[in-house]
């Protein structure tokens, strides 16, 4: 259900090119998958290499998933926004991503 929120837009075209991969290690989860490449993507574009720990799981069900209200946003289950207004409030950007995650 997550890939219906709207901080996932996009997301659906990125699984896109993931699915090889998957289909070629069908052990590795789409969390893993979507993480593992999302660390790359920023390296490669001149960021810091980001440390990974492997090993989530795929959710069975719904249930699994976080509540779309939750870490103080409006239906992007505890995503960030991408754009303003921002769902916690915040005035930017920077502010909003401190928000979410710290």
């Amino acid at each position: 259900p997550e890939i219906n929120y709207g901080a996932n837009a996009g997301l659906a075209k990125g699984l896109k090119y993931l699915e090889p991969v998957k289909a070629k290690f069908p052990g590795v989860s789409w969390a893993d998958l979507i993480q593992m490449a999302s660390a790359c993507a920023i390296e490669v574009t001149g960021g810091p290499k980001i440390p990974m720990k492997y090993g989530r799981v795929e959710a069975a069900d719904s249930s699994a998933c976080p509540a779309e209200k939750s870490r103080g946003t409006d239906g992007n289950a505890g995503l960030p926004d991408a754009m303003p207004p921002f769902g916690c409030g915040a005035s930017d950007a920077p502010t909003h991503l401190r928000n979410i995650f710290y």
